[in-house]
């Protein structure tokens, strides 16, 4: 461990600097994460008001970096999702970065400063294969901003196809005002899909049929 909060009455602001390992408070004391740059994804619980946790870009670049909403690094990314240990930008990369039939968890995650139990990012269209992956919402609502689909019916905000093993659990599938008019679709499926403990409501959608 890098920081670890074992005192009730403690709290630990971390304001700059580098810390490799983990973070935690084992559920006593608080820990404000402010800036700084770390070698592991943090709870999202611990992130400072207004600030975020990117991905940087550039050469010797390594790590997650927290800086503020309004001043973002140079091409950094939002960590939007992680799957095992790793932070992504996105759903896609993180099935992107899957190339096994092992079962891989990758879950949502909050840090994009808004501290408000939503996440947004881009439809998710899974090609053919013999991929098992679990997508975890984390009681996260996730505003799908672009849509997915096969050439002729883009319209979709997830695509899943034939041969892989999918489960999306905790959490709801939203949209995101972006393309409330073009959706026709909220899954497509060809996979073998669980819902475990979702929210998937099209009923403010009158065009929408799945």
């Amino acid at each position: 461990y890098a920081v670890v909060a074992n005192n009730e009455s403690t709290t630990i602001a971390l304001n700059n600097g580098t810390y490799n390992g983990k973070i935690s408070s084992d559920g006593k004391g608080d820990i404000d994460v402010s800036g700084g740059t770390f070698s592991e994804v943090f709870d999202s619980k611990y992130l400072s008001d207004g600030t975020a946790l990117y991905i940087p870009t550039g050469d010797g670049a390594s790590g997650y970096v927290v800086a503020p909403t309004s001043g973002a690094p140079e091409g950094a990314s939002v960590v939007a999702a992680v799957m095992d240990g790793k932070g992504y930008a996105s759903i896609t990369e993180a099935i992107a970065a899957i190339n096994d039939t092992e079962q891989h968890t990758i879950t949502l995650v909050d840090f994009d400063g808004s501290n408000d139990e939503t996440v947004t990012g881009g439809g998710v269209f899974l090609g053919a294969g013999d991929k098992n992956i679990v997508i975890d919402f984390n009681g996260l609502t996730y505003n799908v901003n672009t849509l997915k689909g096969s050439a002729g019916t883009v319209n979709q905000l997830f695509h899943l196809e034939k041969g892989n093993t999918v489960t999306l659990k905790n959490g709801k599938i939203g949209v995101d005002e972006a393309v409330s008019k073009d959706v026709l679709m909220f899954i497509q499926n060809y996979s073998f899909l669980t819902l475990d403990n979702m929210t998937v409501d099209s009923s403010a959608f009158n065009d929408v049929n799945y």
